[in-house]
């Protein structure tokens, strides 16, 4: 190809680009059948076809226009592209009259594996098949591949932590995000690192590690979970007095969503039988609206730091423990009080 005819199929390619990204997929498609007649060994033209068909739900033409690509990709620089639109055309599972006939999830785990084998491929591969994957070990070294494809993604190194702690690789977990805590100055590495040092009963660790969380966090709406946070290590410490203090904030700050569940726990964890009223006070003065109507229940949940990995809420005890305590408080009650 001539240095003119290259330049003028770059206008081209791009132009029809263009017409997809405005949403004109009839012009798009219309300038790439050009192209592709006129520059038969591109990719460029079979590759934007291929996802023109696949936004138009017609899969098995995408299926051929990505695999002509992938045949014309001499260079080896676009086949991770290529394979994760393959992975999609053949994972897409339609509920409707544009049913899918090349639906095949196998076959679409494969292309989305193949697409991780090129230097260069989608992040969103690494989200379809975390989709697929069932098993925690393929999906421990499928975040393990990401991190290195992909290191400044926060998101992947949260979810390799999010793995081990599922499976109970603690050591594992801390050893991820000390890792990352060099790397990334996140609220939620250093967040997930005071929980980590909570459940050992170094308080002093865990306190530091919200410090530094707390002073990096930009999220308002997060303050919560910090506070909370800062209450159960109050808590497990034994300054009860402290820890009752925040959580009754905590409870008044998000009374009016699910979310005041974790103050009332708390506050009901902290107090004893001279110390009822702390807790009865806060029912009686809540306002009975949405965190009762089950429809409206997670309205403001997930709660988010600094990445798209929403973090976890804990109790300051297991949930058998403080419903025996409030089934205590209840056999003092007299009538209705509670």
């Amino acid at each position: 190809m001539t240095k003119t005819q290259d330049e003028k199929y770059k206008i081209q390619i791009e132009s029809a680009w263009k017409k997809y990204e405005e949403n004109d997929l009839s012009s798009a498609k219309k300038i790439c059948i050009q192209i592709r007649d006129e520059f038969p060994d591109k990719l460029g033209a079979s590759y934007l076809l291929g996802i023109i068909y696949y936004d138009k739900k017609q899969f098995v033409e995408s299926a051929k226009e990505l695999k002509e690509a992938f045949k014309n990709d001499n260079e080896k620089k676009a086949g991770g592209f290529i394979c994760y639109w393959l992975g999609k055309t053949y994972g897409n599972q339609t509920f409707s009259d544009d049913e899918n006939p090349l639906y095949d999830k196998d076959t679409s785990r494969k292309y989305f594996e193949q697409a991780l084998e090129f230097e260069t491929c989608p992040e969103d591969t690494i989200n379809q098949l975390h989709y697929i994957y069932q098993n925690n070990y393929k999906l421990i070294q499928l975040f393990k591949t990401a991190i290195k494809k992909f290191p400044e993604n926060l998101n992947f190194v949260l979810r390799l932590s999010d793995t081990y702690f599922k499976i109970g690789e603690i050591e594992n977990q801390e050893k991820v995000l000390i890792t990352a805590k060099e790397k990334h100055r996140s609220t939620h590495v250093l967040y997930d690192l005071s929980k980590i040092e909570l459940n050992k009963k170094n308080f002093n660790e865990a306190h530091e590690y919200l410090k530094l969380a707390k002073e990096l966090n930009e999220n308002p709406k997060s303050e919560f979970a910090l506070q909370l946070q800062f209450a159960n290590i109050c808590y497990a410490e034994g300054d009860l007095k402290k820890a009752k203090d925040i959580y009754i904030d905590t409870f008044n700050k998000e009374k009016n969503t699910e979310n005041f569940w974790f103050g009332l726990i708390g506050v009901l964890m902290c107090v004893d039988k001279t110390t009822y009223s702390d807790f009865t006070s806060l029912i009686s003065a809540m306002e009975i609206t949405k965190q009762f109507i089950i429809d409206d229940w997670f309205g403001d949940m997930p709660i988010y730091f600094d990445s798209q990995w929403s973090i976890g809420l804990d109790l300051p005890v297991k949930e058998e423990i403080a419903i025996k305590k409030l089934d205590s408080i209840k056999k003092t009650q007299s009538g209705d009080d509670i």
